[in-house]
Formats: C-alpha cells, structure tokens, sequence
C-alpha cells in the first residue's frame, strides 16, 4: 500500500504531494473529486475506521500514527 512507507516527519508530507500529483493526473476518476467533498470523506474515515479497520484486516492503530493519517487522506479518493 502507499501508505506502508510512512513513518518519519517528512513522509506525511511526500505522500500528500503524491497525491496531489495523480489527482491532477486522474482526479476526475476520483470518488471525491471535488475539494468539498475530498475534505469531507477524511472526516467520515477517521468515524469510520474502527469498523473499517478489522473489516479489511488491519488492527486499529492504538493512539493514532502517521500512517494512519496518510492512510485517511488515500482513502478519501474512494470513500464516500
């Protein structure tokens, strides 16, 4: 996943910019391709995650890290 490789300061930050690259590749294949409601589906992911985590088979992080951020903002292209 993109996301694995997410662990120090910097990292959250090369992420984000990666997806702001394929957003300006392929944003309009996007789930939320609108600012709106990209900004949106973080904050149902972060409500969601802990049935969404054992339903793909990942433990639930305990007091939240970076990959969990990043992995909220990759899944905002997709979650509604």
């Amino acid at each position: 996943m993109p996301w694995d490789g997410v662990g120090s300061r910097e990292e959250p930050a090369v992420f984000v910019r990666g997806l702001s690259a394929e957003f300006r590749e392929r944003g309009e294949e996007w789930e939320n391709a609108t600012l709106g409601d990209f900004l949106e589906a973080p904050a149902s992911c972060v409500e969601d995650s802990p049935g969404w985590y054992p339903n793909v088979g990942w433990t639930m992080p305990g007091g939240g890290d970076r990959a969990f951020f990043a992995r909220v903002l990759d899944s905002a292209t997709v979650y509604g």
